[in-house]
């Protein structure tokens, strides 16, 4: 009676064993995935970092400017008296 406990005890164990193994090496396999996410990630957000690093320099504004049609202005053009824009009726 003694030995058959002892051995059931043990198959309950190594049983025990298998399911916690199993579980450990699911949860592994998911840490896997989440980590290489986490890193394609993190390369996607340095691309995106360097396309506005570079679509933001002043060189690429100035260009994308003059292709719009903005130019610099020759000659500054001040309001005076002289012209009249609009009247305080007060």
């Amino acid at each position: 009676m003694k030995s058959y406990t002892l051995y059931i005890l043990i198959a309950i164990l190594a049983v025990f064993q298998i399911i916690i193994s199993n579980r450990l090496a699911s949860y592994g396999r998911k840490i896997s995935d989440i980590s290489v996410k986490t890193n394609e990630i993190l390369l996607e957000n340095e691309r995106i970092k360097k396309n506005i690093a570079s679509s933001s320099a002043i060189l690429t504004l100035t260009k994308r400017a003059e292709d719009l049609g903005f130019t610099k202005q020759a000659e500054i053009f001040y309001i005076d008296e002289q012209y009249p824009v609009a009247q305080n009726s007060f």
